[in-house]
């Protein structure tokens, strides 16, 4: 029953978010909602997975794009709902067309760098670790998606806004080729490391392994800085607490119980 409440609960988060036109987000935690109820409590078809995804990608993702930007009230009449899904020409070109956006800043850095910008070698990934600690009066390195903003969009960036930027934009960035291939690499090593909970059933792995993969997942039109801190202060750090109080809590108890009986 407990179980049921909290899905209730995310699957009410995830129609917030995609209400308020943050489908990212809201995809984002449907998945990790979906992955931990397929570890923890019920084996989900893969064709039922893939039926789900094709929903999310072809009537979910075109439906955001094109009502987000209208007045609440709207939203919530089906009739006009429908009528603005009915005007999308076609829903797969829509969600290739999503594709091509961040495809789009990969070609820009890779024209950029390195005749412009020389490569990082690693420092981009060091600079991200500065977001785990709040700037207190240090500076803060330049992100990469605000600096393709200002060179490729310098209208959009002094209006505040951004082109965004991809995983795969900033592995080149870094280490050339080199860097795109590590890249699949580690998501190979990730892919592995995800089975792990499901293995060992292990609750404070799966509370881990679920948060890792709420924001890991908006890494791919993102850079690490985006999401490094998240993963850490949300996910790493109660992991490490809660194993600290596995290992603290009997030897506490055990001193308490021979001080008492000392006294006694």
């Amino acid at each position: 029953r407990r179980a049921w409440l909290a899905l209730a609960g995310l699957l009410t988060v995830v129609a917030i978010a995609v209400f308020l036109g943050d489908r990212g987000f809201g995809i984002a935690c449907f998945v990790a909602a979906l992955w931990t109820w397929h570890a923890r409590f019920q084996r989900m078809p893969w064709h039922r997975v893939f039926v789900i995804g094709l929903i999310v990608l072809l009537v979910v993702v075109p439906l955001v794009r094109v009502t987000r930007m209208i007045p609440g009230a709207q939203r919530l009449d089906p009739g006009y709902i429908v009528s603005a899904y009915r005007r999308i020409d076609n829903p797969i070109v829509d969600a290739l067309s999503e594709f091509g956006g961040s495809m789009k800043t990969v070609a820009d850095t890779m024209r950029l760098v390195p005749s412009e910008r020389p490569y990082d070698y690693g420092m981009g990934y060091l600079s991200a670790t500065r977001s785990l600690v709040p700037s207190l009066y240090w500076r803060t390195r330049e992100s990469y998606s605000a600096w393709l903003t200002r060179r490729v969009s310098p209208a959009t960036w002094r209006a505040g806004g951004g082109v965004g930027f991809s995983f795969v934009a900033e592995a080149y960035a870094n280490f050339g080729w080199a860097g795109v291939l590590l890249m699949a690499l580690l998501g190979a090593a990730f892919v592995r490391l995800m089975g792990l909970p499901i293995r060992t059933r292990d609750p404070a792995h799966l509370a881990l392994a679920a948060v890792t993969l709420l924001f890991i997942l908006t890494f791919p039109r993102s850079e690490t800085v985006s999401f490094l801190n998240r993963v850490v202060w949300c996910g790493l750090v109660p992991f490490w607490l809660s194993r600290a109080v596995i290992f603290i809590g009997p030897r506490v108890g055990r001193g308490k119980l021979s001080a008492d009986a000392q006294r006694g």
